[in-house]
């Protein structure tokens, strides 16, 4: 019970404190947080030992860079690679220490204002929602402005040693401009398994051979079944009402969210820009939603804080009485999550945490209330009996042999353009004379970055990649795709108009002159890393070896 309470007992203070001072903030310490000892490795760099502090603020400022330049924060799959670039990153913030750069808090402050604004706009609710984010990750809004400054110090370094990069000749960005922009003339004839899928004959027999060999396909993967209680928000309404009332500055209050978000920021579910009486409106609503959340996590914190002192999951049964009703989720895996329940991913993060050790997890939001789960039981993976699963896989079947045979007939087609070229019969007479009928494609350049009307079978990067490497009037060879596959005849490279190139060629030397210098500053920095010797614990080195 002792080890329970410890494992949850940094939410059990934070919910005792939330409800005695309303505006707690939790600050950051990486020696505390990290979950690492004190006489842990944690590597060499430059021939002297990386400190626990020093790999911490390294570690936390990637799961940041993670967030805001790669949308998301890095699941567990992702250590590997979030160990890597923490590391890197040590060597980064070392660099800025022996060039001597520090920037000074309003550069940092700067640099996050401009982070978190929209169409002119600082949004406060963006910023604070990421901060809810953050500390659920432990990071805090110390940490967010040091990473700031430290970006802040990047660029000035971007800026030095990326100079020589920006140095682009006209005649270099004019013929580069060109080739980007020429336009592409092309015909593709496409061979799909859906006009194959009539001539697939299903054997019994190959059936059997095709569920064999994709057996990890059908797998059921380990699932877990939960108790849970619902802390319904709607059960809050009068209170959070009552609560409300009492807000003598509401009318104030919304005003200044209203002023400080902007009076483009509130939307419809159409992206129309509400009205300002609309648009305050939707503010009283989201406070009056946080009220509600706020009166069902006290509740349920105060239930959750009695279950932790117990030994066994039907002790949530027992506490619920008749005041709570528990439920129990139908068996769910981690891709699904549960089914009928309107919870977040971190629900079915927490429940495949729990186990018999650890019978319990904190309190979970929902869209229509806060969750208080109890472990329940795991059921490992298991592999189904074809009979369970024969339409599936029959099905599975004739796709299959239908997409063999599209790309059979795509490779005979080929074939014979190959051989009536020999012939001296052009490509282009080939494809008219083919039984599958040529698609006309929409003009595209290598610039473009979507094209109206493209098949959605034809991925727009494969065709930039294969007609910029094709000779005016030849086909390609046939290319494998999900549903078959596809050759292109590339019929002609249309100029590109003098006056585009008048208008846009400034703006792209610039583009193409900062690329370069991204290039040339990524170049310098991966040898002064190279030059640090940086070096992971022996531990680490040892198990990458094996």
């Amino acid at each position: 019970m002792f080890a329970t309470i410890r494992r949850h007992q940094k939410w059990l203070w934070a919910g005792i404190i939330a409800v005695i001072i309303p505006s707690f903030v939790i600050f950051f310490t990486p020696d505390a947080t990290l979950g690492r000892g004190g006489s842990a490795s944690f590597g060499t760099i430059n021939g002297r030992a990386i400190s626990q502090r020093e790999f911490a603020t390294a570690y936390y400022e990637t799961l940041i860079h993670y967030r805001l330049f790669k949308g998301a924060w890095p699941e567990s799959r992702d250590s590997e690679d979030t160990d890597r670039d923490a590391r890197n990153r040590v060597a980064i913030l070392d660099l800025l220490k022996r060039e001597k750069i520090f920037v000074n808090d309003e550069a940092a402050a700067k640099w996050i204002a401009t982070t978190f604004t929209h169409q002119g706009a600082f949004r406060q609710e963006t910023y604070l929602g990421f901060l809810r984010e953050a500390r659920e990750k432990g990071v805090s809004e110390h940490t967010l402005e040091t990473f700031a400054a430290h970006q802040v110090g990047i660029q000035q370094l971007l800026a030095v040693y990326g100079s020589n990069g920006k140095l682009v000749t006209p005649r270099e960005a004019d013929s580069l401009f060109r080739r980007e922009h020429e336009e592409y003339e092309a015909q593709v004839v496409l061979f799909s398994a859906s006009n194959y899928l009539a001539g697939v004959t299903v054997d019994p027999q190959g059936v059997g051979q095709f569920f064999t060999n994709r057996l990890s396909y059908y797998m059921i993967p380990e699932r877990v079944q939960v108790k849970y209680i619902r802390f319904d928000l709607a059960s809050h309404q009068a209170e959070a009402d009552k609560e409300i009332a009492k807000q003598t500055n509401l009318s104030q209050t919304i005003d200044a969210i209203y002023t400080q978000q902007g009076t483009n920021y509130y939307t419809d579910t159409n992206g129309v820009v509400l009205s300002e009486g609309k648009a305050k409106a939707k503010i009283k609503e989201q406070i009056h939603q946080h009220f509600l959340y706020q009166l069902a996590s006290k509740e349920a914190s105060a239930f959750a804080a009695e279950l932790f002192k117990e030994t066994n999951s039907a002790a949530i049964d027992k506490l619920a009485g008749a005041k709570y009703k528990v439920e129990i989720t139908e068996p769910f895996n981690k891709n699904d999550g549960p089914r009928n329940l309107k919870v977040y991913n971190k629900f079915t993060l927490a429940a495949f945490r729990l186990s018999e050790e650890d019978l319990f997890a904190e309190p979970l939001d929902g869209e229509d209330g806060v969750y208080v789960i109890a472990f329940l039981r795991k059921l490992p993976a298991e592999y189904p009996a074809l009979d369970a699963v024969k339409a599936k896989v029959t099905e599975d079947y004739r796709r299959y042999q239908a997409i063999q045979a599209a790309r059979v007939a795509g490779i005979s087609f080929q074939q014979q353009l190959t051989n009536n070229a020999a012939g001296a019969k052009t490509v282009a007479a080939a494809f008219a004379e083919s039984k599958v009928k040529p698609v006309t494609l929409p003009k595209f350049s290598l610039s473009s970055r979507e094209v109206d009307n493209l098949d959605p079978r034809l991925d727009l990067n494969m065709l930039k990649e294969i007609v910029s490497a094709l000779p005016v009037g030849q086909a390609s060879r046939f290319f494998d795709t999900r549903d078959g596959g596809f050759v292109v005849h590339l019929r002609a490279k249309l100029p590109v108009d003098a006056a585009k190139i008048k208008q846009e060629l400034p703006e792209f030397v610039r583009t193409f002159a900062q690329s370069r210098q991204y290039d040339a500053f990524n170049d310098w920095l991966g040898t002064e890393i190279g030059r640090s010797g940086m070096q992971a614990p022996a531990k680490e080195r040892g198990n990458k070896a094996n």
